[in-house]
């Protein structure tokens, strides 16, 4: 059969019926047209069209090349609710996938839709240029974004040094993660200015543009040349002057618990300050104290070799009655103090930094030990160990060194007592 051309009316209704075939070849005015069809759908160049009464043969497949598309339905978007849809994409053999592909220039780009990746019930967006996974919602709700195996409710893998996440509004408070080229860290904050982090709607902490980490307050109090961290504590209130652990006060509370018979003395800390000396001929201090009253001065001091220095001279003990028990008078310490060597050295630490570093004079716990054990202490487990070193209690060294004064006092008195009586024998015995 050939094919019938209407030309000349735009408008109508005419009625095909082919006597000898049922497929039938029908060209439209070139200003447009609309055509209808009465039937169960016709075909055209292969592709099957469906009438508004009647839908595809299964296996068909549905093309549109016009400019838009519009699907109109009855939605209900109540949960669950089965109702009339839009648009239906159905697969109807399970495991398929129910999906819908986006080509340019008649190349699939991207297809999305249930089972496009894995066929075990998911959603997602599968990038056909990059055969890879975009978008992945697995059936108990994770989400995946760059992974078809998310963990978590929201999970993202990306390539390093490539933003995983920014919220912004454009300025310079943006929140940005940036996982490391190498190491495996990740960058969170602005590329610039400060970056604050806030509890009860109140600003707790910050680091600000010069990689200053500051807790209390968004400024020092009082300036120093340079810091990494500070650290403000409370605000100054009334204080009850009690001893107790949970009165204190603090701008830094370090806790650590040394439970366990393995934490042997100098194993475990709750701080450790450490300094570098570097090129420099002295390496500084660990610890330098200061009141800031009215002029900031210097108070207290520990260098890095060790020495302590306060601006009074005055060291102390906690020695209230209060706090002890069995009290009774010392034995006597003559012997003890008698047999203390005292020595003249110089440290091999400093000697290592200054050939010409000056000579101390101490004891040595070693020889200290033989004849008094208890002044010298040793960690457990480490005697063998060389980077362990004896300590000797030098307080308790003191104070035995006071008791054998006190002694050798009370032998001066008695000799003088003696002298005085045998100075006035020999004068009354020169007069007679």
């Amino acid at each position: 059969m050939g094919s019938l051309v209407l030309a000349g009316a735009t408008s109508g209704s005419t009625t095909i019926t082919p006597t000898d075939a049922v497929t039938a070849t029908v060209t439209l005015p070139s200003t447009g047209g609309t055509l209808q069809t009465s039937g169960a759908g016709f075909t055209t160049n292969g592709v099957a069209y469906a009438t508004s009464t009647s839908a595809l043969a299964t296996g068909s497949t549905l093309t549109w090349s016009g400019s838009a598309l519009a699907v109109t339905g009855t939605i209900n978007t109540s949960v669950g609710a089965t109702t009339t849809n839009a648009l239906s994409i159905n697969a109807t053999t399970a495991g398929y996938g129910s999906v819908v592909t986006y080509q340019t220039g008649g190349v699939t780009k991207y297809t999305a839709g249930l089972n496009v990746v894995t066929g075990t019930g998911e959603w997602g967006i599968y990038d056909n240029s990059a055969a890879t996974t975009r978008f992945y919602l697995n059936s108990s709700g994770n989400l995946g974004l760059g992974t078809t195996n998310p963990d978590a409710k929201l999970k993202i893998v990306v390539s390093p040094a490539s933003g995983a996440l920014t919220i912004t509004d454009n300025t310079s408070s943006d929140f940005l993660v940036t996982p490391a080229v190498s190491s495996g860290v990740c960058r969170v904050g602005p590329s610039a200015g400060a970056m604050a982090f806030y509890a009860n709607n109140l600003e707790a902490a910050r680091i600000d543009s010069s990689q200053h980490l500051l807790l209390g307050n968004t400024a020092p109090a009082v300036a120093v040349a340079e810091y990494k961290m500070y650290l403000q504590g409370p605000a100054n209130a009334a204080n009850s002057n009690s001893t107790a652990l949970a009165d204190q006060k603090c701008g830094l509370y370090l806790y650590d618990s040394h439970a366990g018979d393995s934490n042997t003395e100098g194993a475990q800390n709750a701080l450790v300050i450490a300094v570098s000396q570097g090129g420099a001929s002295t390496p500084g201090n660990l610890i330098t104290g200061y009141t800031t009253y009215s002029t900031p001065s210097r108070t207290f001091q520990v260098t890095a070799y060790g020495a302590v220095y306060n601006n009074n001279g005055t060291y102390g003990t906690l020695s209230d009655q209060k706090a002890k028990q069995d009290i009774v008078d010392a034995s006597s310490q003559w012997q003890d103090i008698k047999n203390v060597r005292v020595r003249k050295y110089r440290l091999k630490s400093e000697v290592e930094r200054n050939e010409n570093a000056p000579s101390l004079i101490g004891v040595v716990a070693q020889e200290l030990e033989l004849t008094s054990p208890n002044l010298v202490d040793s960690p457990k487990g480490c005697e063998t160990d060389e980077n362990v070193f004896k300590t000797v209690k030098t307080s308790v060294l003191q104070m035995k060194a006071l008791k054998a004064l006190q002694e050798a006092m009370a032998r001066i008195e008695t000799l003088e007592t003696t002298i005085t009586s045998l100075t006035e024998r020999i004068t009354a015995l020169e007069g007679k």
